[in-house]
């Protein structure tokens, strides 16, 4: 198996919304949504969630693996250009089981976080409810390089 093709198998239980070249996959259970993002990139990925269309708002979770060792950051969207770690804005991270690597060219990470909102950079996620989602990627690692490609869609949880 090469390592596209490791990359790009569907998790079994979840479902899954592809846009551009980036693989989002996401299940429900106990209350949490269980997500897996991939992305053809040695650098950060990052996927969002809003419940309206547009940057400003989005509780955003950005992921990178350098040397092996995973970052991952629950962050929120100020505005266009401007997101900062949720821990900086004075609430709690609320990212559990927490795993990511980078092999073949390409990064994956993967997270929980609870459907309900407990802080006010977080969304409350309703199951069968349209949700925008955020994805995107970059070359680099550092959370404050731009992305290389992003894109937003609608999916229903």
């Amino acid at each position: 198996m090469n390592g596209h093709q490791l990359e790009t198998e569907i998790a079994v239980g979840y479902e899954t919304a592809r846009a551009i070249d980036m693989l989002f996959q996401w299940q429900i259970t106990d209350g949490r949504l269980h997500c897996k993002l991939t992305a053809p990139t040695e650098g950060w990925v990052a996927v969002g969630f809003n419940p309206q269309k547009g940057l400003a708002g989005t509780n955003l979770i950005m992921g990178c693996v350098e040397n092996g060792i995973l970052t991952l950051e629950d962050r929120f969207i100020v505005k266009p250009g401007l997101h900062k770690s949720k821990l900086e804005l004075g609430s709690p991270d609320n990212l559990d089981d927490k795993a990511g690597w980078e092999a073949f060219g390409m990064t994956s990470i993967s997270f929980t976080i609870p459907l309900e909102a407990s802080d006010p950079y977080s969304h409350s996620l309703k199951p069968g409810q349209l949700c925008h989602i955020l994805l995107a990627y970059s070359l680099e690692d550092n959370f404050l390089h731009h992305s290389l490609r992003r894109t937003s869609l609608g999916i229903i949880l």
